[in-house]
């Protein structure tokens, strides 16, 4: 004691494979521990489908080195792979203790709470703390209960420990989505008519959970108060996931792609000829600025020549177009390197050498906070970038799971998430460019913003490679003939 499952005692203790009416395939992770993998067996309508993890015996048997008379603390992690419907009557997935005492053995001498709400990325934290009796033997058992062919439950990180261990985090994990989520929806709540609550709200909820996930509370409350639910639940995404993302990268091939140059890409699905007037006189600007023949402006039915779009994602290019341009972004400086921008950006006369200078540990955003970036403009030196490589996969397993959006932002919170999680991907990542804000070069749909005068503008151009006009494709006709946005159609600028 304490126990833990690891390669080598499953190598040197194959009973501890011990199961009951499911399959069970072990998992290594990467910290040498294993996972169990369950589901249904293929030939059994099961209703207590289980595994024990230290042996299925228990008749005058003790597994794991328990011994009668003393206390101990169970603890297993659960997470949803493939969704399912537990049997109507059946409280699972749990941990559950049984033992053998006069004679007889008796099932579920303890219980923890059972893991509810069985959605696919919900993780939950199983406990179960017990004191033997004078029994004759008893085992650990982790019930699925899975009917035929129906779903996938991950256990991992299983433990037991010698003593009583209260687990502050089983008040919060028992229900993870309908209490934690449910704390900070309130929070979100509170907001706009008392702030300093919703932040205690938060912080509280956040630390009483034992944060996983090792967020600077502060900063991300900063950064997102107001919306803290969605942008947890899009982190909590990513978190649970990240060593599917990081299996993903690894063997996905590398793109050999060479193109001799750096590339320039903008993005119109329509056709860059079917481009409003004032898009394109943007694209014009941008094949202005860049060297010869190195602008591209992608559209729908060539962008299958330039990059692999899965068929999952293509679906959702009419109902979610926004987020379909971020894959192929993506997608597009992972396989070549290059420059992106978006439709709406204006680039200042020497953008492609400042874009080489700003990118000069390898990738490029607008990076205003730690939990803070912009996806309009990203400069990539060089093919194969691991962020941008780990962020098309992230992509790609996401709507392998979904089929909706929740979260109009979550490409940014993909980013973000990446590089909280896995600080080596910061090596790539190059810092924002000095004395530039976000009000800097992203410019709003007002006239105060617009009607600035000529050199204040262009005082950001001398600094930024770019600057983002955040309007709709006709707003531009509300402004004056002596507007910033009616010069830069002009070509004065």
């Amino acid at each position: 004691m304490p126990y833990t499952i690891t390669r080598d005692s499953i190598i040197n203790s194959p009973e501890l494979l011990y199961c009951s009416s499911v399959n069970c395939v072990p998992v290594e992770l990467p910290d040498g521990n294993i996972a169990y993998e369950i589901c249904g067996d293929n030939d059994k309508s099961v209703l207590g489908g289980y595994i024990c993890p230290g042996g299925g015996g228990i008749e005058k048997m003790f597994s794991l080195g328990m011994e009668p008379g003393k206390s101990y603390t169970a603890s297993v992690d659960v997470e949803v792979i493939a969704p399912y419907k537990p049997p109507h009557g059946i409280d699972v997935p749990k941990i559950a203790v049984d033992i053998f005492i006069d004679g007889k053995q008796k099932n579920d001498f303890a219980n923890s709470t059972s893991a509810p709400n069985l959605t696919c990325g919900v993780k939950f934290h199983l406990c179960c703390a017990f004191t033997l009796p004078n029994a004759e033997g008893a085992r650990i058992r982790l019930q699925l209960g899975a009917i035929k062919d129906k779903g996938t439950v991950r256990f991992s990180n299983f433990k037991l420990e010698d003593g009583l261990i209260p687990d502050n985090r089983n008040a919060i994990f028992k229900n993870y989505k309908n209490s934690f989520y449910d704390q900070l929806q309130e929070s979100d709540g509170c907001f706009k008519t008392n702030p300093d609550q919703g932040k205690k709200l938060f912080c509280t909820a956040v630390e009483n959970s034992g944060n996983q996930m090792k967020i600077d509370i502060d900063d991300f409350w900063n950064q997102f108060k107001g919306q803290v639910l969605i942008k947890y639940r899009m982190f909590n995404w990513v978190f649970d996931n990240l060593e599917t993302i990081k299996l993903m990268s690894k063997h996905s091939p590398r793109s050999n792609a060479d193109l001799g140059y750096l590339p320039v890409f903008s993005c119109w699905l329509q056709g860059r000829n079917n481009a409003p007037a004032l898009m394109k006189s943007f694209f014009n600007r941008m094949e202005d600025c860049t060297p010869k023949g190195k602008f591209h402006v992608i559209e729908d039915e060539q962008s299958q020549y330039w990059i692999e779009i899965p068929d999952r994602l293509r679906k959702i290019k009419n109902s979610n177009p926004a987020f379909y341009v971020d894959f192929v972004r993506t997608a597009l400086l992972e396989r070549y390197g290059g420059i992106w921008l978006d439709s709406t950006a204006y680039v200042s006369r020497d953008f492609y050498i400042k874009s080489l200078v700003a990118a000069k540990n390898g990738v490029f955003f607008y990076n205003y906070s730690k939990y803070a970036v912009s996806s309009w403009y990203i400069v990539a030196l060089r093919n194969n970038v691991e962020l941008l490589r780990m962020l098309k996969n992230a992509i790609i397993l996401y709507f392998e799971q979904n089929d909706n959006i929740n979260e109009y932002f979550m490409y940014h919170c993909m980013v973000v998430s990446l590089l909280d999680f896995c600080p080596e991907l910061r090596t790539d990542f190059s810092p924002m460019i000095p004395n530039l804000t976000y009000h800097d070069v992203v410019l709003p749909s007002t006239h105060r913003f617009y009607d600035i005068p000529k050199d204040k503008f262009m005082a950001i151009l001398e600094k930024a490679p770019a600057v983002k006009f955040m309007f709709k494709k006709h707003d531009y006709k509300k402004f004056s003939l002596d507007s910033i946005v009616a010069q830069a159609i002009r070509g004065e600028l």
